[in-house]
């Protein structure tokens, strides 16, 4: 099984590779400028999913596209529902190929459009978050900072977030708002 896990990082590390050095164009707009929205979360509580819906309908109703795809583990048992219709879930085992890499059917809907701004909400740094974070063509990119970064990160997000306490989904989304709003005000080129 260790070697099936190596080889299995082997792989994702190639094809991180090959999507990071596809170059890309970056623009800083403001919130209001903002059409389309990419959501990256992990499918967890159900007060958390609350937050991320809330937010999504939020930006809706201010004429925002929000599209989101999650990652749902095996032995992860809901007791919620997810029901926005512009939602992807991942399931473990069953959306992955044999190098653990999301299949491009489950993906493709979310992952060929074209968006203005990508959040990753996703608590953890993982392969499937920085998969998806690379795969997703946006003009922005807007993570979280994390204390033991490796740098694979440094290609695929244009700034992040540093959360003073424990990362709180609802902070970083306030949060990505005001410094884009910041740094688009001042002409700050990423």
């Amino acid at each position: 099984m260790k070697l099936l896990s190596k080889i299995q990082e082997i792989q994702q590390q190639r094809v991180l590779k090959r999507l990071t050095s596809v170059k890309r164009s970056r623009r800083l707009t403001s919130m209001e400028q903002v059409k389309t929205i990419a959501l990256i979360f992990t499918v967890g509580s159900e007060r958390q999913w609350n937050v991320l819906d809330e937010y999504i309908t939020r930006m809706e109703r201010s004429g925002k596209q929000v599209f989101a795809v999650g990652y749902q583990a095996k032995d992860l048992q809901l007791d919620y529902i997810i029901t926005h219709t512009k939602c992807t879930i991942c399931h473990e085992k069953d959306d992955f190929n044999i190098w653990n890499i999301p299949k491009e059917e489950v993906i493709l809907p979310f992952a060929k459009r074209k968006y203005d701004l990508m959040l990753d909400t996703t608590a953890e740094r993982t392969f499937w978050s920085l998969y998806m974070s690379a795969r997703i063509a946006a003009k922005i990119k807007v993570s979280h900072c994390q204390h033991d970064e490796d740098g694979r990160h440094k290609e695929i997000y244009d700034f992040e977030i540093k959360n003073v306490e424990a990362y709180r989904v609802s902070e970083f989304l306030s949060e990505s708002a005001k410094c884009l709003d910041m740094m688009s005000g001042k002409g700050i080129v990423v």
